[in-house]
Formats: structure tokens, C-alpha cells, sequence
């Protein structure tokens, strides 16, 4: 019953994915909607989901029992019209275990592939969120480089009124060119990110470029706390364990090859003459003897790659523990940080900046460093957030609870 229900779940999961690439968003394409197309059109996911009839095929065919075999001959004496035949029917009984052995390695494969797919779930949401959050920030570095742009025109615009420039005047209007050319470079470069992101996105979720490029992508306002420990139905922890459970199923099907089958069915013989006739019934069994072959040298692979798969597990445990408690603890770090970066007032600075730059109170100097330091502190803000999204997104990809971020506002 269980294999039926994750056979439908996976075909379930199939079909949505086919018919959601065909479908436009429904109201404001958000970075949720992203993500959760992405988890399920990505082209990744599509290729593990082509599995899905090789697995349940599989556990059908190990569940299979092997078919009775008739064996017949019939002998014809021309000379003294004599005639005799033999029909034998046998039905084979695998002993050791071996059919139980063979349905526990499909189940093993079925339960691997579909930690491997809930893996590879929590990664690419995990890397959709990470970069439709760098979307939004994009989108705010543009209007901060537009802002000054704006502001640098306005500026060589005002020298237009003097009908000659002072040695001074010309030097600024020089400075005032040269931010306008090295903000334009700023926007061309952010413009070349953000066709690499969304030519990305548009590959993995079906939807257009045009259709992403237009969306508003707020980044993220709070980052969450992960927890302390490493959680117990962690995929990756799942999977360690089904390969353990795999190689020992492995290890029973290789044991049960050295028990011999028994072969057991009814046997008819008859024979005569066109006056006499004989018939006679039995029973037939066969089997093998293990005299030259019990399976010794699988065996003794089969129990190496059991024993090596263990280790591996318990090492493979410690590591993934170590490496997300070095993790958490630069995350909380970083969060430390997002928590002391103070708020950005660049709207009320800049209006207050052009209300003094229009009276004459401040310095083209003063005009271009604020500028300059407002863009750099903006971006060392998204760089140090971006980071810490990024080990959040790695935490929650070794819990496997990534799914729990595209609840977050």
C-alpha cells in the first residue's frame, strides 16, 4: 500500500509539473511563485520525475513469481509400433529468502529516489529564493544609480545657462561627466546580472523573461533562526540510512543465492502398443546441489560494500554535523550584523540633499560623495544580507525544511 501511495504521489507531482509551465501567474509573480515553480519545473527535477515508471516497474517485476515450466517428450518405436511419452510439470520455490530480498532492494531504490528528489527540491528552491532575492536588490541599486544619474544631468545641465565657464565650473562639469559615465557602466553591469538571474529563473520555472524582469522582488525583510541541531528526518540523513539499507538488502539477496531452489510438480508417464496401453503418475522434484558453489565470493563483496556503507554513514553523519554547526554559527554572526546594519533614510537624505543643492548650500564634492557613499553602503548591505541568505538556504537544504521559507514575508 505504501509503494502505491508513493507511486501516485510521485505521478501526482508529474503531471502538475507538466501542466504548470504552460500556465501564466496568477496575480503579482512573486519570488514564492518562483520558487515553487522552479522546485517543480526545474529541468533537473523533470529528469529524476522520468524515473518514476522505471521504479515502479521495478518493484513489480522483484515482486514477480517465477512461472511454472512444463517439460514434455514422446518416443515412437516405427518398427515394433511401440510409443511412449513423459509430461512433467514443476513449479520453482525460491528458498533463502530470495524474492523478500529482491522486493527489499526495489523498496530501497524507490526510498532512495525520492530522498535524492526531496534533496535536490530543497536546493533549487533554496537557490531560486537566494536569487530572486538578489533580484529585488537589483532593482533597488537601479533606482539609486537612476537617482543619480538624474541628479548628475541636472547638475552639467545648470552650467548651460552660463554663457562662459570658469576654470572651476569646467572642472566640475568634468567630475559631473565622469560620475555619469561610471554610473551608466554601474547600470550596464547590474543590467548583465540581472539578464544572467532571469534567463536563469525563466529556464527553470517556464515563465518569461519579460515576465520576471517586470515582477517586484522586496528582499527579505527578517532571516529566520534554523534551530541548534541538524533535524532528525534531514533527507540527507535519510538517504545515508537507505544506502545502508540498500547494501544490506544486498547482502541477504547475495546470501540467499546460496540456498538452492526446489523445483516440485506432478510427473505422468505412458507407454504401449496399439492393444496395450500403461500410465503412470508421480511426483517430481528437483533442485541443486551446493557442492562446488555457494555463492561465497558475492557474499563476501556483497558484506565488504555493507560494512563500507556503514562506516560511511556514521562519518558521513558527523560531518554533515560538524559542517552545519560551522555553518550556524557564521549565520547567527552574520545575522548579528543584518540586525546592527541601521536603516537606510536615502529617500529623506536625498530629498533634504536636493533642497539644499537647489539654494547653493552644498558642495558639488558633497554632492558626489554622498552619492558615492549612499550606492556603496547600499551595496555592502545587500552583499552582507545576500551571504547570510545564502547560509540560511544551506542550513535549511541539509534539514530539508526549505519548504518553510516560501511562507516568509
Amino acid at each position: 500500500m505504501k509503494s502505491i501511495y508513493l507511486s501516485l504521489t510521485i505521478i501526482l507531482a508529474a503531471v502538475t509539473a507538466e501542466s504548470q509551465a504552460a500556465e501564466k501567474p496568477k496575480g503579482p509573480l512573486t519570488w514564492q511563485k518562483i520558487a515553487a515553480a522552479a522546485s517543480l519545473n526545474h529541468p533537473t527535477m523533470q529528469a529524476l520525475r522520468l524515473k518514476r515508471k522505471e521504479l515502479s516497474g521495478e518493484e513489480v517485476k522483484a515482486s514477480a513469481l517465477p512461472n511454472p515450466e512444463a517439460d514434455s517428450k514422446v518416443l515412437y518405436n516405427f518398427d515394433q509400433s511401440h510409443i511412449e511419452g513423459e509430461v512433467t510439470i514443476t513449479q520453482k520455490l525460491e528458498l533463502g529468502g530470495k524474492r523478500r530480498a529482491r522486493i527489499n532492494e526495489a523498496r530501497s531504490d524507490t526510498r532512495r529516489y525520492l530522498l535524492t528528489l526531496k534533496i535536490k527540491e530543497n536546493t533549487i528552491t533554496g537557490e531560486t529564493i537566494l536569487l530572486s532575492n538578489r533580484l529585488g536588490q537589483i532593482q533597488k541599486e537601479f533606482k539609486m544609480l537612476r537617482e543619480t544619474q538624474r541628479t548628475m544631468k541636472n547638475l552639467m545641465a545648470r552650467y548651460r545657462r552660463f554663457p562662459r565657464l570658469t576654470p572651476e565650473m569646467q572642472v566640475s562639469r568634468s567630475v559631473y561627466q565622469l560620475v555619469l559615465q561610471d554610473t551608466e557602466r554601474n547600470q550596464e553591469l547590474l543590467a548583465a546580472e540581472r539578464d544572467t538571474i532571469t534567463g536563469r529563473l525563466s529556464r527553470w520555472t517556464g515563465y518569461k523573461e519579460e515576465t520576471i524582469r517586470a515582477a517586484s522582488f522586496p528582499d527579505f525583510k527578517k532571516l529566520s533562526d534554523p534551530g541548534e541541531n541538524l533535524k532528525v528526518k534531514s533527507p540527507l540523513l535519510g538517504l545515508l540510512h537507505e544506502n545502508t539499507s540498500g547494501a544490506k538488502a544486498s547482502l541477504d539477496a547475495a546470501s540467499a543465492l546460496a540456498v538452492p531452489d526446489i523445483a516440485l510438480g506432478p510427473s505422468f508417464s505412458g507407454s504401449g502398443y496399439k492393444s496395450t496401453r500403461e500410465i503412470a503418475a508421480g511426483f517430481s522434484v528437483s533442485m541443486a546441489i551446493p557442492v562446488f558453489n555457494q555463492n561465497t565470493g558475492g557474499i563476501k563483496i556483497a558484506g565488504s560494500r555493507y560494512r563500507q556503507t556503514k562506516k560511511i554513514q556514521h562519518i558521513e553523519r558527523q560531518r554533515l554535523v560538524s559542517l552545519r554547526a560551522d555553518m550556524l554559527k557564521r549565520y547567527r554572526n552574520l545575522f548579528a550584523a543584518t540586525r546592527r546594519d541601521k536603516k537606510n533614510h536615502h529617500d529623506r537624505d536625498h530629498q533634504l540633499l536636493h533642497l539644499n543643492m537647489s539654494r547653493g548650500k552644498v558642495s558639488p564634492s558633497l554632492i558626489i560623495e554622498f552619492h558615492r557613499q549612499n550606492l556603496e553602503s547600499l551595496k555592502s548591505s545587500h552583499a552582507l544580507k545576500q551571504e547570510a541568505l545564502k547560509l540560511l538556504m544551506a542550513i535549511r537544504s541539509l534539514d530539508g525544511t526549505v519548504h518553510k521559507e516560501l511562507t516568509h514575508e
